[in-house]
């Protein structure tokens, strides 16, 4: 094991310096991979997320646009609990007669809530929770049915001079 003009053993094998370099630079990029597969991960779990709050909380607005006008006022203020634990609350106001606008804001709270405390709370209140990153969404819309009702409502109501 004699060492050659050109400073490296006889036997042609890699010295421990460069054994040393191989490993750290394999290290780092071993780092970048876990990492950028790591983003992705955390990524797609926050997509997730928010498509399931946009699922439930479009469901939600479907099902408070088939209630009758009265109905759908009582809405103001109401919350609930789904049973995969997001929380949900509604508002509903008045933006004009026979128009109603209906907010219903969604999010997966980083502790549970009851559905006691989430009634208890208003609408700013339930915006403050803290929430799992990326599960907060509030949907907004105007009450279609509650503007036909109200047409209709002015339709039927013709002056008396009018019909004879």
């Amino acid at each position: 094991m004699g060492l050659s003009h050109s400073g490296q053993t006889a036997d042609g094998g890699f010295t421990l310096v460069e054994l040393i370099i191989a490993s750290v630079v394999m290290a780092i990029i071993f780092m970048g991979l876990i990492s950028s597969i790591t983003g992705s991960f955390l990524a797609t779990n926050m997509a997730n997320r928010a498509a399931e709050g946009q699922a439930t909380a479009r469901r939600l607005l479907e099902e408070a646009m088939e209630l009758d006008y009265g109905d759908m006022l009582l809405l103001d203020g109401s919350s609930l609990i789904t049973d995969d634990g997001l929380a949900a609350k509604y508002q509903v106001y008045e933006t004009s007669a026979g128009l109603l606008t209906l907010e219903v804001e969604v999010c997966r709270p980083e502790t549970p809530i009851s559905l006691a405390e989430l009634s208890a709370m208003t609408m700013a209140e339930f915006g403050e929770i803290p929430e799992v990153k990326g599960s907060r969404l509030r949907f907004t819309t105007m009450s279609i049915g509650a503007i036909q009702r109200a047409q209709v409502t002015d339709q039927t109501d013709i002056p008396p001079e009018v019909e004879g």
